[in-house]
């Protein structure tokens, strides 16, 4: 599950702050503190690391439903990555200890952000092992049926 189901969505509207970005606009970037989840409620985000180089590597489109900085679950974790609207988008920003009380209260959203972490885990190797074992033709035929097997909600 990499989508939150609307029943569990109100956790994150009582918890958080709605914030808008326009197209183009930096939610956060790498290095910054990671006090903060979000929800994606219309629009997407790019999350990307750019090397010393210059050189930027997207790890994920995420889009409407889904979560992102979960490097916020640690105390005094940095973000490793850093994320841009695609287009207009709008989140619902939650500090992790407003969330503590309804995590509490649902197991269901334990679960669902439990999830999160080992589906963000999972994606992380399978983009490792494309970038290191596989060639060009190899990595677009991987990462397309990555996408295709990612179950929709």
């Amino acid at each position: 599950m990499n989508h939150v189901p609307a029943h569990l969505m109100n956790y994150f509207e009582r918890a958080g702050t709605k914030r808008r970005y326009p197209a183009g606009a930096t939610l956060y970037m790498k290095g910054d503190s990671a006090p903060t989840i979000y929800l994606i409620r219309k629009g997407r985000v790019r999350l990307f690391y750019i090397g010393n180089s210059g050189k930027e590597i997207t790890f994920q489109i995420i889009g409407e439903g889904q979560l992102i900085g979960e490097s916020a679950f640690l105390s005094h974790a940095a973000r490793e990555t850093t994320v841009l609207a695609v287009n207009d988008v709008e989140v619902i920003s939650c500090k992790f200890a407003e969330l503590i009380p309804y995590m509490q209260e649902s197991g269901e959203l334990n679960k669902l952000l439990l999830t999160l972490l080992t589906v963000n885990y999972g994606n992380l190797c399978s983009q490792l092992k494309r970038l290191t074992l596989y060639d060009s033709t190899q990595q677009v035929a991987s990462y397309l049926l990555d996408q295709t097997q990612m179950p929709r909600e």
